[in-house]
């Protein structure tokens, strides 16, 4: 159930449990899948092996492009008032 998404205190209502049963069951489940090998595919000399770049950005990314191009509000609003 924590797989789907539900929190502990969830899972323990619907199987009648402690929150912190929960959280404890899923820690251990969690350590025995690290300590756990990791299988590998054997590897010979007619294997071929595909990489993908991933590409990311982090930081400020400026937009100044305008969609509809208007003058800007201040001069807009001193036009206006010129007229009175």
């Amino acid at each position: 159930m924590d797989v789907d998404g539900h929190g502990y205190r969830r899972t323990g209502r619907n199987v009648r449990v402690n929150h912190q049963s929960v959280a404890t069951w899923v820690k251990a489940a969690a350590q025995q899948a690290l300590a756990a090998p990791i299988p590998r595919p054997p590897v010979d000399d007619n294997t071929v092996v595909e990489r993908d770049e991933l590409f990311t950005f982090v930081g400020n990314k400026k937009q100044n492009v305008r969609r509809h191009p208007s003058p800007p509000r201040n001069a807009l609003f001193h036009g206006l008032a010129s007229r009175h």
